[in-house]
């Protein structure tokens, strides 16, 4: 059999494959709190890291359904990645910026001068 998944339903049953899924779902939300977190503090670099390390977990995730690697140990290592890099990231204690000008371009300054961003007065 070439699906992972399937596979590893048939072998570990549904008991066995749920907490494998549980594995990929906290996976992929952490690496997008990576990438979340790396935009909000202005960190191009860290973005970066979390989609460099989202576009890896979806080619594991997307091979497993043809070429069967559920027990490539490389996978479990990419999967440990994406979860630690969100907790190391949110252990530097990295402060996110001010909101204003930083995701939707610059900010602009109104006549009662307040400031907004683009994305606000929509």
């Amino acid at each position: 059999m070439h699906n992972a998944y399937l596979q590893l339903g048939m072998d570990l049953g549904v008991m066995g494959l749920l907490p494998f899924l549980g594995l990929i779902v906290v996976a992929l939300t952490s690496t997008i709190r990576v990438i979340r977190s790396g935009e909000e503090a202005g960190s191009r670099s860290v973005s970066l890291l979390g989609w460099s390390l989202l576009a890896g977990m979806l080619t594991f995730a997307a091979g497993s359904f043809s070429l069967g690697n559920i027990t490539n140990r490389m996978w479990y290592v990419w999967l440990a990645l994406c979860i630690a890099a969100a907790d190391v990231y949110a252990a530097s204690g990295a402060q996110p910026r001010s909101r204003v000008g930083t995701r939707w371009g610059p900010a602009t300054r109104l006549p009662t001068g307040t400031q907004m961003n683009d994305h606000a007065r929509q």
